[in-house]
């Protein structure tokens, strides 16, 4: 069976908090329980990130640098196309553990900071903007404003795809 990796928007910021702001804190994983510390990414990776931004180069290289440190483990990753603002792909469920490892290493922080950017183009935030607007809310442009837009009109995400 494989497993899609979906990721979500909180996960990206509390790795990219915890890359750029150089802690060995660990961070919460989307579907995983992996530590990202400073000590875990790759010289390659905290060189993307350095300056806060990624660029598509720099994010299909991270992503090559990941489908090799998964083939390294034995695991085959399949799709790596970038659809919605993020890198579609899957794996098997048996490679879990090599993806929170491979994921930290060479993509987590990247993924991170090119997600939250291109954070208006998921399907995520179109959800979350409709549900916005259902409320008379306009809905901001980045994941933490969105976050806080919700916060501040008593609006639980969970409840927005149910049409509130």
């Amino acid at each position: 069976m494989l497993r899609l990796r979906k990721a979500r928007i909180s996960t990206f910021i509390a790795l990219t908090v915890a890359v750029l702001a150089s802690c060995n804190t660990p961070a919460e994983s989307d579907d995983r329980d992996v530590a990202l510390a400073e000590s875990d990414v790759s010289p390659q990776q905290a060189a993307a990130v350095e300056d806060g931004e990624v660029t598509p180069d720099e994010y299909a290289a991270g992503f090559r640098r990941y489908v090799a440190c998964m083939d390294e483990a034995g695991y085959t990753v399949v799709g790596g196309e970038v659809v919605a603002g993020a890198m579609s792909y899957s794996f098997p469920d048996a490679g879990t553990e090599a993806d929170g490892r491979c994921y930290a290493t060479e993509f987590g922080a990247m993924d991170a900071i090119y997600q939250e950017v291109h954070f208006a183009e998921s399907g995520t935030y179109r959800e979350l903007a409709d549900c916005l607007a259902r409320h008379g809310v306009d809905a901001p442009d980045t994941a933490g404003e969105i976050d806080s837009a919700m916060a501040e009109n008593g609006i639980e995400p969970q409840n927005c795809s149910s049409g509130d």
